[in-house]
């Protein structure tokens, strides 16, 4: 399935740089770009027409034609649970008060790209890696939603709660709703369930990168 990513921003040389750096982490990725919220509102609006959702969404504050923070209530009626990083260099604390009320993670300028990329893409494993694989395969055949997802490979890896919460901009609280719902969909009732549900039986957490033993060669 291809994977579509929507970014907001006026500055070419920043789209360029966004561009070459999310490729880099996922080479499948297609990638949407809008200079202005009139191009940002199209290109949501082209979405939707199509039943699709975007996998994340960039956006700045400042545009042309007005403040990034209006497209957010846009993108949220369409796919509630897009991820949504805002970059920015200016951000009042109202503004950045109604994005934490809208579970948007806030990055300020200038941001690196080891930040920007997880925040983009959570605790997923990056494209390549064993792990990815079984954690796309097991979201499909469950249902998972995007947010589901991340929040899944966050626990395949090992990461605490609060840990996924920092990672993907929500509140703890957040992330255990979602687990939940993940956990029903998998038929599952606890995290060591869920691992072991998407290693297999006979693996433990971490067995993904792990080679299986190999049985003690036969002397001659």
């Amino acid at each position: 399935m291809e994977t579509t990513l929507l970014i907001i921003e006026d500055d070419a040389a920043t789209v360029r740089c966004y561009r070459r750096l999310f490729s880099q982490r996922e080479p499948r990725l297609r990638v949407i770009d809008a200079g202005s919220l009139a191009e940002g509102r199209a290109a949501v609006q082209a979405c939707q027409a199509a039943g699709r959702s975007f996998a994340a969404v960039v956006l700045d504050l400042r545009l042309p034609d007005g403040s990034g923070a209006d497209m957010v209530a846009s993108i949220r009626e369409i796919s509630p649970e897009t991820p949504i990083v805002v970059v920015s260099a200016f951000l009042d604390d109202a503004v950045a008060l109604e994005l934490q009320v809208a579970e948007v993670l806030v990055l300020p300028k200038p941001v690196t790209a080891e930040v920007l990329t997880a925040a983009v893409f959570g605790n997923s494993p990056p494209a390549g890696d064993p792990a990815s694989g079984l954690i796309a395969g097991f979201a499909q055949g469950h249902g998972l939603s995007r947010r589901q997802t991340q929040v899944l490979a966050g626990i395949v890896n090992g990461r605490s709660s609060k840990e996924i919460a920092a990672s993907l901009g929500l509140s703890v609280n957040s992330v255990g709703a979602h687990a939940r719902r993940l956990y029903a969909k998998a038929g599952c009732r606890s995290r060591s369930e869920v691992v072991r549900a998407v290693f297999g039986p006979s693996r433990q957490r971490g067995a993904a990168v792990a080679t299986s033993p190999r049985p003690a060669r036969a002397r001659d």
